[in-house]
């Protein structure tokens, strides 16, 4: 099978396109703590400033007011659904009754935040320096921040402490966005596909959720990426070749991939 090949390539890359506006939220928060977490580990001052960078894009997203307000329905809509599906047969009910304890754990966390979320970030002398000034070009030099010059330079214990307090304050919006996305990439099975001339169309039943897509690529394909389109009736997916001296364009062969449109 096409996706067993593509699962046991290392190489292996994974496209995913969000269809709906909260699952691309929670896909950007994602990838900004995924950015944060990676940057905190490392010692230097370059790294140091990029978390302190994804940390203040993580605190300029949970600036809505109805960030906790998704994140909480999303939640119950899934609990709705899992205690739905427990009386049928097959079902782990071990696994279902765990995982509706994780949702439940994750939506007691988020109620305990008193006020907006992230609100102590955005009060925060030193973040909140940074933060007028990151969106202007240079703006973060030692001359307009020294502040920050003199924290960076400090020992990397003490940043790193730092670091572990601020995302101490966030950490149930990362818990619940984690879940969540762990719930909407799992709640389908991933099918083996061919686009042929680079090209794949498949119409959405009517009347799904369809959260997000995603397109499993062997590593063979070394110079093609996807790009993914779709609506409430249909998805539409292109096979492009990326060439450093032309703009891509959409191959003219047949490509195997794994899809997953997960609905839920």
């Amino acid at each position: 099978m096409i996706i067993e090949e593509i699962n046991r390539d290392l190489s292996r890359i994974i496209f995913e396109q969000p269809l709906n506006e909260r699952c691309r939220l929670f896909l950007r928060l994602s990838h900004l703590f995924e950015q944060f977490d990676y940057h905190t580990q490392m010692e230097d001052y370059w790294n140091s400033r990029a978390a302190l960078q994804a940390l203040l894009d993580i605190a300029k997203i949970l600036i809505r007011a109805d960030i906790k307000i998704d994140l909480l329905k999303e939640m119950e809509k899934y609990i709705s659904l899992l205690s739905r599906i427990s009386d049928l047969p097959n079902i782990d009910k071990e696994k279902l009754r765990k995982k509706l304890k994780e949702i439940d754990r994750c939506q007691h966390a988020l109620k305990d935040c008193d006020g907006p979320l992230g609100l102590q970030l955005r009060k925060d002398d030193l973040l909140n320096s940074f933060f007028h000034r990151k969106d202007i070009p240079g703006g973060g030099f030692a001359f307009d921040l020294p502040l920050l010059h003199l924290w960076l330079n400090q020992d990397y214990e003490k940043r790193l402490r730092q670091f572990k307090n601020w995302r101490r304050e966030i950490e149930p919006v990362y818990l619940s966005v984690s879940l969540l996305l762990e719930l909407i990439r799992n709640s389908t099975e991933i099918q083996d596909r061919v686009a042929l001339d680079g090209f794949y169309q498949q119409d959405l039943l009517s009347g799904s959720s369809v959260q997000m897509v995603q397109v499993f690529l062997n590593g063979k394909y070394q110079d093609i990426f996807a790009e993914i389109s779709g609506g409430k009736h249909r998805l539409n997916i292109r096979f492009m070749r990326h060439s450093s001296s032309n703009f891509p364009c959409q191959i003219n062969e047949d490509i195997e991939f794994g899809l997953n449109v997960c609905i839920i």
